[in-house]
Protein backbone atom coordinates (compact mmCIF):
# COMPACT_ATOMS: atom_id res chain seq x y z
CA UNK A 1 0.00 0.00 0.00
CA UNK A 2 1.36 3.74 -0.73
CA UNK A 3 -0.93 5.23 0.96
CA UNK A 4 1.97 7.44 1.68
CA UNK A 5 2.25 9.04 -1.44
CA UNK A 6 -0.58 11.01 -0.73
CA UNK A 7 0.00 14.07 -0.27
CA UNK A 8 -2.72 16.68 1.44
CA UNK A 9 -0.72 19.47 1.73
CA UNK A 10 -2.92 21.82 0.40
CA UNK A 11 -1.77 25.32 2.24
CA UNK A 12 0.63 26.04 -0.82
CA UNK A 13 0.46 26.49 -4.24
CA UNK A 14 0.39 23.06 -6.89
CA UNK A 15 0.55 22.65 -10.68
CA UNK A 16 -1.91 20.05 -12.14
CA UNK A 17 -0.63 18.76 -15.55
CA UNK A 18 -2.75 16.80 -17.83
CA UNK A 19 -2.09 16.10 -21.97
CA UNK A 20 1.13 18.69 -21.08
CA UNK A 21 -0.86 21.41 -20.59
CA UNK A 22 0.02 22.94 -17.12
CA UNK A 23 -2.60 24.61 -14.88
CA UNK A 24 -1.42 26.30 -11.25
CA UNK A 25 -3.84 25.40 -8.30
CA UNK A 26 -3.67 27.87 -5.57
CA UNK A 27 -3.76 26.98 -2.11
CA UNK A 28 -6.79 25.85 -0.43
CA UNK A 29 -8.84 29.11 0.76
CA UNK A 30 -11.56 27.33 1.34
CA UNK A 31 -10.56 24.48 3.66
CA UNK A 32 -11.97 21.96 1.09
CA UNK A 33 -8.76 19.48 2.05
CA UNK A 34 -10.27 17.77 4.76
CA UNK A 35 -13.18 17.02 2.72
CA UNK A 36 -10.57 15.43 0.17
CA UNK A 37 -9.37 13.27 2.88
CA UNK A 38 -12.49 11.77 4.33
CA UNK A 39 -13.47 11.09 0.47
CA UNK A 40 -10.20 9.37 -0.14
CA UNK A 41 -10.56 7.21 2.49
CA UNK A 42 -14.20 5.75 1.98
CA UNK A 43 -13.39 5.26 -1.43
CA UNK A 44 -10.49 3.41 -0.91
CA UNK A 45 -11.89 0.73 1.23
CA UNK A 46 -15.33 0.41 -1.07
CA UNK A 47 -13.31 0.77 -4.49
CA UNK A 48 -10.89 -2.32 -3.26
CA UNK A 49 -13.81 -4.31 -2.74
CA UNK A 50 -16.39 -3.25 -5.31
CA UNK A 51 -17.06 -0.82 -8.32
CA UNK A 52 -18.09 2.71 -6.35
CA UNK A 53 -19.72 5.95 -8.31
CA UNK A 54 -19.59 9.01 -6.38
CA UNK A 55 -21.56 12.71 -7.91
CA UNK A 56 -19.46 15.28 -5.75
CA UNK A 57 -22.29 18.01 -5.80
CA UNK A 58 -21.57 21.68 -5.63
CA UNK A 59 -23.33 24.57 -7.66
CA UNK A 60 -21.64 26.23 -10.44
CA UNK A 61 -18.64 28.68 -8.96
CA UNK A 62 -17.96 26.37 -5.64
CA UNK A 63 -14.74 25.06 -6.26
CA UNK A 64 -16.19 21.34 -8.06
CA UNK A 65 -13.38 21.49 -10.14
CA UNK A 66 -10.30 23.14 -7.96
CA UNK A 67 -10.99 20.38 -5.64
CA UNK A 68 -11.00 17.32 -7.78
CA UNK A 69 -8.19 18.58 -9.37
CA UNK A 70 -6.30 18.96 -6.14
CA UNK A 71 -7.75 15.59 -5.00
CA UNK A 72 -5.81 13.82 -8.57
CA UNK A 73 -2.70 15.99 -7.48
CA UNK A 74 -3.03 14.19 -3.94
CA UNK A 75 -2.68 11.00 -4.74
CA UNK A 76 -2.24 10.35 -8.01
CA UNK A 77 1.28 9.27 -7.15
CA UNK A 78 -0.43 6.49 -4.97
CA UNK A 79 -2.96 4.86 -7.42
CA UNK A 80 -3.60 5.25 -10.95
CA UNK A 81 -5.58 8.42 -11.82
CA UNK A 82 -8.00 9.46 -14.66
CA UNK A 83 -8.83 13.24 -15.22
CA UNK A 84 -11.97 13.94 -17.98
CA UNK A 85 -13.24 17.37 -18.54
CA UNK A 86 -16.37 16.36 -20.19
CA UNK A 87 -17.69 19.47 -21.18
CA UNK A 88 -14.41 19.70 -23.68
CA UNK A 89 -15.40 16.41 -25.22
CA UNK A 90 -18.64 16.55 -25.76
CA UNK A 91 -18.33 17.52 -29.28
CA UNK A 92 -18.05 13.83 -30.03
CA UNK A 93 -20.88 11.76 -30.78
CA UNK A 94 -19.56 8.83 -29.07
CA UNK A 95 -19.16 9.26 -25.43
CA UNK A 96 -17.93 5.47 -24.81
CA UNK A 97 -15.13 6.03 -27.44
CA UNK A 98 -13.93 9.60 -25.49
CA UNK A 99 -14.10 7.80 -22.42
CA UNK A 100 -12.10 4.78 -23.50
CA UNK A 101 -9.75 7.03 -25.27
CA UNK A 102 -8.65 8.97 -21.85
CA UNK A 103 -8.39 5.68 -19.67
CA UNK A 104 -5.88 4.45 -22.17
CA UNK A 105 -4.42 7.20 -22.80
CA UNK A 106 -3.84 8.59 -19.34
CA UNK A 107 -3.35 4.60 -17.79
CA UNK A 108 -0.12 4.21 -20.33
CA UNK A 109 1.32 6.31 -17.25
CA UNK A 110 0.80 4.05 -14.91
CA UNK A 111 0.87 0.78 -16.45
CA UNK A 112 3.83 1.11 -18.75
CA UNK A 113 3.86 0.39 -22.19
CA UNK A 114 0.31 -0.85 -23.24
CA UNK A 115 1.22 -4.48 -24.41
CA UNK A 116 -0.43 -7.00 -26.74
CA UNK A 117 -2.91 -7.92 -24.23
CA UNK A 118 -4.10 -4.72 -23.72
CA UNK A 119 -4.20 -3.63 -27.51
CA UNK A 120 -6.73 -6.74 -27.57
CA UNK A 121 -9.47 -4.13 -26.11
CA UNK A 122 -9.28 -2.18 -29.41
CA UNK A 123 -11.55 -5.38 -31.15
CA UNK A 124 -13.86 -4.91 -27.89
CA UNK A 125 -14.37 -1.27 -28.50
CA UNK A 126 -15.52 -1.28 -31.82
CA UNK A 127 -19.26 -2.41 -31.42
CA UNK A 128 -19.77 0.85 -28.89
CA UNK A 129 -18.25 3.36 -31.09
CA UNK A 130 -21.49 4.24 -32.75
CA UNK A 131 -25.20 2.95 -33.83
CA UNK A 132 -25.35 0.64 -36.07
CA UNK A 133 -28.90 0.51 -36.87
CA UNK A 134 -28.53 3.48 -39.92
CA UNK A 135 -26.01 0.87 -41.52
CA UNK A 136 -28.69 -1.70 -41.27
CA UNK A 137 -30.84 -0.23 -42.88
CA UNK A 138 -29.24 1.07 -45.53
CA UNK A 139 -27.58 -2.68 -46.82
CA UNK A 140 -31.21 -4.01 -46.95
CA UNK A 141 -32.31 -1.03 -48.85
CA UNK A 142 -30.12 -1.70 -51.42
CA UNK A 143 -30.50 -5.52 -51.01
CA UNK A 144 -34.06 -5.36 -51.94
CA UNK A 145 -34.34 -2.28 -53.76
CA UNK A 146 -36.68 -2.49 -56.70
CA UNK A 147 -38.61 -5.24 -53.86
CA UNK A 148 -41.86 -4.11 -52.48
CA UNK A 149 -42.16 -6.25 -49.45
CA UNK A 150 -41.15 -4.39 -46.85
CA UNK A 151 -41.80 -7.22 -44.32
CA UNK A 152 -39.30 -8.87 -45.39
CA UNK A 153 -36.73 -6.04 -44.94
CA UNK A 154 -38.22 -5.66 -41.31
CA UNK A 155 -37.65 -9.59 -40.51
CA UNK A 156 -33.89 -9.42 -42.34
CA UNK A 157 -33.12 -6.46 -39.98
CA UNK A 158 -34.37 -7.53 -36.62
CA UNK A 159 -32.22 -10.64 -37.20
CA UNK A 160 -29.13 -8.92 -38.26
CA UNK A 161 -30.23 -6.40 -34.90
CA UNK A 162 -30.42 -9.34 -32.74
CA UNK A 163 -27.14 -11.15 -33.84
CA UNK A 164 -25.58 -7.22 -33.32
CA UNK A 165 -27.12 -7.39 -29.50
CA UNK A 166 -25.76 -10.96 -29.09
CA UNK A 167 -21.84 -9.95 -30.34
CA UNK A 168 -22.40 -6.49 -27.69
CA UNK A 169 -23.23 -8.54 -24.70
CA UNK A 170 -20.17 -10.68 -26.08
CA UNK A 171 -17.64 -7.74 -26.32
CA UNK A 172 -19.16 -6.10 -22.91
CA UNK A 173 -17.74 -9.30 -20.88
CA UNK A 174 -14.41 -9.20 -23.23
CA UNK A 175 -14.34 -5.14 -22.05
CA UNK A 176 -14.89 -5.46 -18.80
CA UNK A 177 -12.04 -8.83 -18.37
CA UNK A 178 -9.46 -6.62 -20.19
CA UNK A 179 -10.32 -3.58 -18.27
CA UNK A 180 -9.53 -5.61 -14.95
CA UNK A 181 -6.51 -6.35 -16.47
CA UNK A 182 -4.87 -2.46 -17.22
CA UNK A 183 -5.99 -2.36 -12.99
CA UNK A 184 -3.57 -5.70 -12.65
CA UNK A 185 -0.87 -4.07 -15.02
CA UNK A 186 -1.09 -0.86 -13.10
CA UNK A 187 -0.92 -2.71 -9.74
CA UNK A 188 2.23 -4.65 -10.95
CA UNK A 189 3.93 -1.15 -10.73
CA UNK A 190 3.69 -0.97 -7.36
CA UNK A 191 0.56 1.60 -7.78
CA UNK A 192 -2.50 0.96 -4.71
CA UNK A 193 -5.84 -0.19 -5.40
CA UNK A 194 -8.79 1.35 -6.37
CA UNK A 195 -8.02 3.22 -9.71
CA UNK A 196 -9.80 6.45 -9.39
CA UNK A 197 -11.63 8.11 -12.14
CA UNK A 198 -12.62 12.05 -12.03
CA UNK A 199 -14.70 13.29 -14.45
CA UNK A 200 -15.63 16.94 -14.17
CA UNK A 201 -18.85 19.72 -16.00
CA UNK A 202 -20.60 16.60 -16.69
CA UNK A 203 -23.86 19.40 -16.19
CA UNK A 204 -22.38 21.47 -18.74
CA UNK A 205 -22.34 18.78 -21.46
CA UNK A 206 -25.14 18.36 -23.97
CA UNK A 207 -28.08 16.48 -22.06
CA UNK A 208 -27.81 12.89 -24.96
CA UNK A 209 -23.99 13.33 -24.12
CA UNK A 210 -24.53 13.33 -20.32
CA UNK A 211 -26.91 10.80 -20.26
CA UNK A 212 -24.99 8.44 -22.79
CA UNK A 213 -21.91 8.60 -20.68
CA UNK A 214 -23.90 7.87 -17.27
CA UNK A 215 -25.64 4.86 -18.90
CA UNK A 216 -21.61 3.37 -20.18
CA UNK A 217 -20.11 4.40 -16.51
CA UNK A 218 -22.84 2.30 -15.11
CA UNK A 219 -23.46 -0.83 -17.74
CA UNK A 220 -19.91 -0.98 -18.82
CA UNK A 221 -17.54 0.23 -15.84
CA UNK A 222 -18.82 -1.67 -12.74
CA UNK A 223 -15.71 -3.54 -12.04
CA UNK A 224 -14.22 -4.05 -9.14
CA UNK A 225 -10.97 -1.72 -8.07
CA UNK A 226 -12.70 1.53 -10.52
CA UNK A 227 -14.01 4.22 -8.50
CA UNK A 228 -15.89 7.29 -10.42
CA UNK A 229 -15.92 10.32 -9.01
CA UNK A 230 -18.40 12.36 -11.17
CA UNK A 231 -18.78 16.16 -10.26
CA UNK A 232 -21.85 17.78 -10.85
CA UNK A 233 -24.13 21.02 -10.25
CA UNK A 234 -26.35 17.78 -9.77
CA UNK A 235 -29.84 20.50 -9.87
CA UNK A 236 -28.39 21.86 -13.19
CA UNK A 237 -28.26 17.94 -13.93
CA UNK A 238 -31.77 17.03 -13.68
CA UNK A 239 -33.04 20.20 -15.86
CA UNK A 240 -30.69 18.53 -18.35
CA UNK A 241 -32.21 15.12 -18.01
CA UNK A 242 -35.54 16.55 -18.14
CA UNK A 243 -35.25 18.37 -21.14
CA UNK A 244 -34.94 14.98 -22.85
CA UNK A 245 -37.64 12.86 -20.72
CA UNK A 246 -40.04 15.79 -20.40
CA UNK A 247 -40.83 18.28 -17.12
CA UNK A 248 -42.66 15.13 -15.94
CA UNK A 249 -39.59 12.63 -15.61
CA UNK A 250 -38.59 12.52 -11.73
CA UNK A 251 -34.25 12.98 -12.58
CA UNK A 252 -33.51 12.53 -9.36
CA UNK A 253 -34.48 8.84 -9.21
CA UNK A 254 -33.51 8.22 -12.52
CA UNK A 255 -29.98 9.79 -10.98
CA UNK A 256 -30.09 7.38 -8.15
CA UNK A 257 -29.67 4.18 -10.62
CA UNK A 258 -26.04 5.29 -11.21
CA UNK A 259 -24.97 6.82 -8.30
CA UNK A 260 -24.09 5.21 -5.03
CA UNK A 261 -23.76 7.89 -3.08
CA UNK A 262 -23.86 11.99 -3.41
CA UNK A 263 -21.21 13.86 -1.74
CA UNK A 264 -22.33 17.30 -1.41
CA UNK A 265 -19.96 20.03 -1.10
CA UNK A 266 -20.73 22.22 1.64
CA UNK A 267 -21.40 25.68 -0.07
CA UNK A 268 -17.97 28.13 0.71
CA UNK A 269 -18.96 31.45 2.77
CA UNK A 270 -19.39 34.01 0.39
CA UNK A 271 -16.39 36.24 1.52
CA UNK A 272 -14.30 33.72 1.82
CA UNK A 273 -15.15 32.60 -2.21
CA UNK A 274 -15.22 36.61 -3.58
CA UNK A 275 -12.14 37.20 -1.52
CA UNK A 276 -9.91 34.23 -3.16
CA UNK A 277 -11.59 35.60 -6.71
CA UNK A 278 -10.09 39.04 -5.97
CA UNK A 279 -6.93 38.05 -4.82
CA UNK A 280 -6.17 35.79 -7.92
CA UNK A 281 -7.61 38.64 -10.28
CA UNK A 282 -6.03 41.83 -8.59
CA UNK A 283 -2.89 40.03 -6.43
CA UNK A 284 0.23 42.43 -5.08
CA UNK A 285 -1.88 45.11 -7.99
CA UNK A 286 -4.10 45.96 -4.82
CA UNK A 287 -2.45 49.18 -4.58
CA UNK A 288 -2.91 50.45 -8.11
CA UNK A 289 -6.45 49.10 -8.55
CA UNK A 290 -8.06 51.13 -5.32
CA UNK A 291 -6.25 54.11 -6.05
CA UNK A 292 -8.65 54.23 -8.93
CA UNK A 293 -11.70 53.56 -6.54
CA UNK A 294 -13.18 55.03 -3.56
CA UNK A 295 -14.76 54.58 -0.72
CA UNK A 296 -11.32 54.14 0.73
CA UNK A 297 -10.41 50.12 1.72
CA UNK A 298 -7.58 49.67 4.47
CA UNK A 299 -6.81 46.12 2.67
CA UNK A 300 -7.58 43.62 -0.41
CA UNK A 301 -9.56 41.33 2.31
CA UNK A 302 -11.69 44.38 3.15
CA UNK A 303 -11.76 45.67 -0.30
CA UNK A 304 -13.51 41.72 -0.77
CA UNK A 305 -15.76 41.39 2.00
CA UNK A 306 -17.41 45.19 0.78
CA UNK A 307 -17.79 43.53 -2.50
CA UNK A 308 -19.59 40.21 -1.47
CA UNK A 309 -21.69 42.19 1.67
CA UNK A 310 -23.11 44.05 -1.67
CA UNK A 311 -23.82 40.49 -3.15
CA UNK A 312 -25.66 39.75 -0.15
CA UNK A 313 -27.67 42.65 0.08
CA UNK A 314 -29.24 41.78 -3.42
CA UNK A 315 -29.37 38.31 -2.47
CA UNK A 316 -27.35 36.84 -5.35
CA UNK A 317 -26.16 33.58 -5.73
CA UNK A 318 -22.63 32.05 -6.29
CA UNK A 319 -22.34 32.07 -9.93
CA UNK A 320 -23.96 35.63 -10.08
CA UNK A 321 -21.54 36.83 -7.76
CA UNK A 322 -18.52 35.65 -8.93
CA UNK A 323 -19.79 36.99 -12.49
CA UNK A 324 -20.08 40.62 -11.18
CA UNK A 325 -16.88 40.54 -9.68
CA UNK A 326 -14.92 39.80 -12.55
CA UNK A 327 -17.18 42.71 -14.38
CA UNK A 328 -15.99 44.91 -11.57
CA UNK A 329 -12.44 43.72 -11.98
CA UNK A 330 -11.87 43.80 -15.83
CA UNK A 331 -13.38 47.72 -15.40
CA UNK A 332 -10.89 48.57 -12.70
CA UNK A 333 -7.77 46.77 -14.83
CA UNK A 334 -8.79 48.39 -17.73
CA UNK A 335 -6.12 51.36 -18.76
CA UNK A 336 -9.28 52.84 -19.88
CA UNK A 337 -10.34 53.60 -16.24
CA UNK A 338 -8.40 56.95 -15.13
CA UNK A 339 -10.55 58.23 -13.19
CA UNK A 340 -11.78 57.85 -9.69
CA UNK A 341 -14.81 55.29 -9.24
CA UNK A 342 -17.53 54.23 -6.62
CA UNK A 343 -16.84 50.71 -7.08
CA UNK A 344 -19.93 50.03 -4.20
CA UNK A 345 -22.19 52.31 -6.39
CA UNK A 346 -21.29 50.42 -9.74
CA UNK A 347 -20.76 46.83 -8.48
CA UNK A 348 -24.92 47.91 -7.90
CA UNK A 349 -25.77 49.76 -11.06
CA UNK A 350 -24.25 46.09 -12.59
CA UNK A 351 -26.75 44.23 -10.66
CA UNK A 352 -29.67 46.31 -11.18
CA UNK A 353 -28.80 46.32 -15.06
CA UNK A 354 -29.25 42.90 -14.89
CA UNK A 355 -32.33 42.74 -13.04
CA UNK A 356 -34.13 45.90 -14.17
CA UNK A 357 -32.62 47.70 -16.91
CA UNK A 358 -35.55 50.09 -16.83
CA UNK A 359 -34.34 51.41 -13.64
CA UNK A 360 -30.97 52.05 -15.53
CA UNK A 361 -32.43 53.37 -18.28
CA UNK A 362 -34.58 56.26 -16.38
CA UNK A 363 -31.42 57.65 -14.46
CA UNK A 364 -29.74 58.96 -17.50
CA UNK A 365 -31.30 63.01 -18.45
CA UNK A 366 -34.23 63.16 -16.34
CA UNK A 367 -35.38 65.51 -13.60
CA UNK A 368 -35.19 64.37 -10.00
CA UNK A 369 -33.06 61.04 -11.49
CA UNK A 370 -32.15 60.13 -7.92
CA UNK A 371 -35.33 60.35 -6.02
CA UNK A 372 -36.90 58.31 -9.13
CA UNK A 373 -33.94 55.83 -8.92
CA UNK A 374 -34.70 55.18 -5.36
CA UNK A 375 -38.63 54.89 -5.91
CA UNK A 376 -38.17 52.63 -8.42
CA UNK A 377 -35.74 49.91 -6.56
CA UNK A 378 -38.54 50.07 -4.06
CA UNK A 379 -41.37 49.39 -7.15
CA UNK A 380 -39.33 46.70 -8.97
CA UNK A 381 -40.67 43.11 -8.52
CA UNK A 382 -37.40 41.94 -9.29
CA UNK A 383 -35.52 43.53 -6.50
CA UNK A 384 -37.55 42.30 -3.48
CA UNK A 385 -36.21 42.97 -0.25
CA UNK A 386 -33.39 45.09 -1.48
CA UNK A 387 -34.69 48.64 -0.22
CA UNK A 388 -34.59 47.00 3.32
CA UNK A 389 -31.07 45.64 3.05
CA UNK A 390 -28.47 46.55 5.26
CA UNK A 391 -24.94 46.99 3.50
CA UNK A 392 -22.34 46.64 6.32
CA UNK A 393 -18.76 48.45 4.79
CA UNK A 394 -14.86 48.17 5.91
CA UNK A 395 -13.52 51.66 5.50
CA UNK A 396 -10.17 52.60 6.15
CA UNK A 397 -10.22 56.21 8.51
CA UNK A 398 -6.78 56.56 8.53
CA UNK A 399 -6.02 60.29 8.32
CA UNK A 400 -2.71 59.66 6.87
CA UNK A 401 -3.66 57.64 3.62
CA UNK A 402 -7.09 60.04 3.73
CA UNK A 403 -4.86 63.06 3.65
CA UNK A 404 -7.33 65.29 6.12
CA UNK A 405 -7.15 65.31 9.95
CA UNK A 406 -10.49 66.34 10.89
CA UNK A 407 -13.98 67.52 10.71
CA UNK A 408 -15.47 71.08 10.93
CA UNK A 409 -17.98 70.72 13.76
CA UNK A 410 -18.56 74.51 14.33
CA UNK A 411 -16.53 76.81 13.47
CA UNK A 412 -14.86 76.41 16.55
CA UNK A 413 -15.04 72.77 16.75
CA UNK A 414 -13.54 70.31 14.91
CA UNK A 415 -14.12 65.97 15.18
CA UNK A 416 -10.66 64.45 14.36
CA UNK A 417 -11.29 62.05 11.33
CA UNK A 418 -10.21 58.36 12.46
CA UNK A 419 -12.78 58.91 15.33
CA UNK A 420 -15.18 57.68 12.20
CA UNK A 421 -15.57 53.93 13.37
CA UNK A 422 -13.73 52.00 10.21
CA UNK A 423 -16.88 49.20 9.84
CA UNK A 424 -20.38 50.91 9.42
CA UNK A 425 -23.73 50.40 8.53
CA UNK A 426 -26.52 51.65 6.68
CA UNK A 427 -28.93 50.79 4.32
CA UNK A 428 -28.32 50.05 0.45
CA UNK A 429 -30.68 52.40 -0.39
CA UNK A 430 -29.27 55.17 1.52
CA UNK A 431 -25.64 54.52 0.33
CA UNK A 432 -26.93 54.72 -3.63
CA UNK A 433 -28.47 57.98 -2.74
CA UNK A 434 -25.50 59.38 -1.33
CA UNK A 435 -22.76 58.00 -3.89
CA UNK A 436 -25.62 59.49 -6.61
CA UNK A 437 -25.86 63.18 -4.90
CA UNK A 438 -21.98 62.88 -4.49
CA UNK A 439 -21.67 61.83 -8.61
CA UNK A 440 -24.05 64.32 -9.85
CA UNK A 441 -23.39 67.09 -7.68
CA UNK A 442 -19.10 66.86 -7.50
CA UNK A 443 -18.36 69.99 -10.08
CA UNK A 444 -20.58 72.16 -7.78
CA UNK A 445 -18.90 70.80 -4.76
CA UNK A 446 -15.42 71.59 -5.92
CA UNK A 447 -16.34 74.77 -7.16
CA UNK A 448 -17.99 75.91 -3.43
CA UNK A 449 -14.28 74.66 -2.08
CA UNK A 450 -12.49 77.04 -4.85
CA UNK A 451 -14.23 80.06 -4.27
CA UNK A 452 -15.08 80.05 -0.29
CA UNK A 453 -13.73 77.50 1.40
CA UNK A 454 -16.82 75.86 2.12
CA UNK A 455 -16.77 71.99 2.37
CA UNK A 456 -20.68 71.05 2.76
CA UNK A 457 -19.68 67.19 3.29
CA UNK A 458 -17.03 67.97 5.96
CA UNK A 459 -19.64 70.10 8.02
CA UNK A 460 -20.95 67.99 11.28
CA UNK A 461 -24.23 69.07 12.03
CA UNK A 462 -25.13 66.45 14.67
CA UNK A 463 -23.93 65.20 17.95
CA UNK A 464 -22.90 61.62 19.37
CA UNK A 465 -22.17 59.21 16.74
CA UNK A 466 -21.66 59.52 13.50
CA UNK A 467 -23.73 57.22 11.33
CA UNK A 468 -22.93 55.65 7.76
CA UNK A 469 -24.64 57.76 5.52
CA UNK A 470 -22.49 60.70 7.35
CA UNK A 471 -19.50 58.79 7.48
CA UNK A 472 -19.72 57.87 3.80
CA UNK A 473 -20.13 61.94 3.26
CA UNK A 474 -17.30 62.41 5.25
CA UNK A 475 -15.18 60.25 3.68
CA UNK A 476 -16.40 61.77 -0.16
CA UNK A 477 -15.62 65.22 1.26
CA UNK A 478 -12.11 64.51 2.32
CA UNK A 479 -11.54 63.12 -0.84
CA UNK A 480 -12.39 66.47 -2.62
CA UNK A 481 -10.23 68.52 0.23
CA UNK A 482 -7.20 66.42 -0.35
CA UNK A 483 -7.28 66.76 -3.92
CA UNK A 484 -9.25 69.56 -6.15
CA UNK A 485 -7.91 68.50 -9.10
CA UNK A 486 -8.47 64.64 -8.83
CA UNK A 487 -11.20 63.53 -11.36
CA UNK A 488 -14.42 61.71 -11.01
CA UNK A 489 -16.45 59.71 -13.48
CA UNK A 490 -19.89 61.35 -13.88
CA UNK A 491 -23.11 59.18 -13.66
CA UNK A 492 -23.21 58.96 -18.00
CA UNK A 493 -19.60 57.27 -17.51
CA UNK A 494 -21.00 54.91 -15.24
CA UNK A 495 -23.61 53.04 -17.73
CA UNK A 496 -20.94 53.56 -19.92
CA UNK A 497 -19.08 51.10 -18.57
CA UNK A 498 -21.29 48.68 -17.24
CA UNK A 499 -22.26 48.39 -20.33
CA UNK A 500 -18.96 47.60 -21.49
CA UNK A 501 -18.54 44.97 -18.85
CA UNK A 502 -21.84 43.18 -19.34
CA UNK A 503 -20.81 42.85 -23.37
CA UNK A 504 -18.24 40.45 -22.16
CA UNK A 505 -20.69 38.39 -20.62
Amino acid sequence: MKCGDCNWNWDEETTFILDDEEEILSKDKLNRRHYAEYLYFYLKEKGQKNNTVINLNAEWGAGKSFFIKRFYNSIKDAHPCVYIDAWKQDFSDDAFLTLFSSLSQQLQTYAGKLDARLIQSGHAIGRFTKGVLPEIISGLIKTYAGVDNVGDIAKEASLIMLKEHQEKLKSIKVLKKELTLWSRLAYENSFSCPIFIFIDELDRCRPDYAISLLEIVKHIFDIKNFVFIIATDTDQLQHSIKNVYGNDFSANDYLGRFFHRRFTLKQPELKDLINGVVGDYIGTDFENITSKTYPLTATLEDFSINISNVFEAFGLNLRDSIRNTERLIDILKSDLVKKKVDYIFIISLMIIYDKDRQIIDGLIGRRNAAQRFTDSIKQSSNLKGVSQAILELNLDTNQQRIGVNYIYRTASSRLFISQIEPKINLTLINYLDVALYFINNINMLKSSIKNNGQNSLMIISQQGPIDGDTAIKYLQGALIENGLNTSFYALHNYIELIELATSFD
